[in-house]
């Protein structure tokens, strides 16, 4: 896939997400760092379905990388960055928004607060990343 490729289907999925946030949780999403607050609530939400009754691996999977898009526009969009299809090892390929020499995992981020550890913040990691990204 190319970059601009891949760029254009980030972006979608970056808009799935913001559909999924209006029609699922009446969360409005606009891409601004404050939206990443009701962000964390729809995850947590997430999270807590999980705990109840645990989500298909291909929703789950959906969800992670539409959210995780979202999340990393909001990065893009403010600071810059690339998306990067790693693929160096094949059975577990991941998507990263690349900003100067730092790669930043965003789905994966969404992944664990859904499945393990509902106390991450994604604005927090957000806010940490851009720090780190511009010192």
């Amino acid at each position: 896939m190319h970059d601009q490729q891949l760029r254009d289907l980030m972006v979608q999925s970056a808009n799935d997400a913001v559909n999924y946030a209006k029609e699922e949780f009446q969360l409005e999403l606009d891409f601004s760092r404050a939206s990443l607050l009701p962000l964390d609530t729809l995850v947590s939400a997430l999270h807590q379905r999980q705990k109840k009754q645990a989500h298909a691996q291909d929703l789950l999977f959906t969800l992670c990388t539409i959210l995780g898009a979202y999340t990393g526009e909001v990065f893009r969009r403010e600071l810059g960055g690339e998306w990067f299809h790693d693929k160096s090892t094949q059975d577990a390929p991941y998507l990263c928004l690349t900003y100067l020499d730092k790669e930043f995992p965003f789905a994966s981020v969404i992944y664990h607060k859904i499945m393990q550890d509902n106390s991450i913040s994604v604005a927090g990691y957000v806010e940490q990343a851009m720090t780190n990204a511009t010192q």
